[in-house]
């Protein structure tokens, strides 16, 4: 026969263990809920929330557009639960890409921790460094020029300019646009050395002709014009032009020892040939 007492035991024995399990399923649930809501708050406090953004470096593009990009881009949030706010999650990247974006003037963008609070946003314009004017070659200051930084970038229109404030190019090869490169960069670049090379010698070069890899032209201030090849030797051409310069028989100079020929060709190895 079964003992009474043993069915009453083993009665309360369950009834405590489905209390317990009530219990640990409360406190499971509030553990998660304070869990959840920890995850949830703490991103949010005010003491790591961007509340400033400071800019640096800007001159062409406005302040203003600059932090409306950067704030567009700290609403939301992440993963749809955490504030792009926080000063340890903002999307980094994501503003210096945007900021990269508004104009092909910026040529790059830097973002980094100023304090809990606060980021720094510092931008880096490109400068003008010469003038592009298209295809065909204009010996007046006329037509619509572009800016070139000195890796031959295009970025802006140009106003008018009067005098010689910067080189002119022209190329034969298709219209480039903002946001493109007119010629090859290393081409430019020597380029622009041989042309300051050129300057130290005293002669000013005021535009560049870029016919073909064969046929390259430098328009001086004196109304000479310098004929090289992109396989020219440019030092070469720097030496001959001091000796050409230097000799008595040489009878291309002005009374005051400026140059003054029609051209000077040098594209022929040591043979040199110019037109009075």
């Amino acid at each position: 026969m079964f003992s009474g007492k043993g069915v009453l035991v083993s009665s309360q024995t369950q009834k405590k263990k489905k209390i317990n399990r009530i219990k640990n399923t409360f406190i499971f649930f509030f553990i998660i809920a304070g869990i959840t809501s920890g995850l949830y708050s703490a991103p949010r406090y005010k003491e790591i929330t961007i509340s400033n953004v400071l800019i640096s470096g800007n001159e062409v593009i406005e302040k203003n557009i600059i932090e409306n990009k950067v704030w567009s881009n700290l609403s939301g949030n992440k993963y749809f639960f955490f504030p792009n706010k926080n000063i340890f999650l903002y999307p980094k990247e994501i503003i210096v890409q945007s900021i990269k974006d508004i104009s092909p003037y910026v040529l790059s963008a830097n973002v980094s921790f100023n304090d809990f609070n606060s980021i720094n946003v510092e931008v880096v314009e490109r400068k003008p460094y010469a003038l592009y004017c298209g295809g065909d070659y204009k010996s007046e200051d006329d037509g619509e020029c572009f800016f070139l930084d000195d890796k031959a970038f295009v970025f802006d229109e140009a106003p008018k300019f009067s005098g010689n404030t910067f080189v002119r190019y022209f190329s034969t090869t298709s219209e480039p646009y903002i946001g493109k490169v007119f010629s090859d960069t290393i081409l430019f670049q020597t380029l622009s050395r041989f042309i300051d090379n050129l300057k130290e010698k005293g002669l000013i070069a005021i535009s560049v002709h870029i016919v073909s890899p064969d046929e390259i032209l430098f328009y001086l201030d004196t109304g000479s014009k310098l004929i090289i090849s992109e396989k020219t030797d440019y030092n070469k051409v720097i030496r001959y032009i001091i000796d050409v310069m230097d000799s008595p028989d040489f009878k291309g100079k002005d009374e005051d020892g400026k140059l003054n020929v029609s051209y000077i060709d040098f594209r022929f190895g040591n043979k040199i040939f110019y037109r009075p």
